[in-house]
């Protein structure tokens, strides 16, 4: 059997964000079928991934050339003020 293992140094990611609403909404059937008519689902964070579960609260946040992106609770709760 063959195997290959490779180390991939870890990398820090960081957006900068224009503004952040925590707690826009709540994810719901209805949103996402919202959201499937106009283009992009954002039905999950935009920095980790997590799938967001009906009934659980997001952020939308504006990132610096990219435009509005969903954020899941623990990811808006790491955003720094940097002025």
């Amino acid at each position: 059997m063959l195997t290959l293992s490779i180390c991939v140094p870890a990398k820090t990611l960081t957006f900068r964000l224009l503004w952040l609403k925590r707690d826009l909404m709540v994810m719901s059937p209805r949103y996402r079928e919202i959201r499937a008519k106009v283009g992009g689902g954002m039905d999950a964070c935009f920095v980790c991934g997590h799938a967001f579960a009906d009934g659980e609260a997001f952020a939308l946040a504006c990132v610096e050339g990219r435009g509005n992106k969903t954020l899941c609770q623990s990811c808006a709760d790491k955003t720094t003020n940097n002025a």
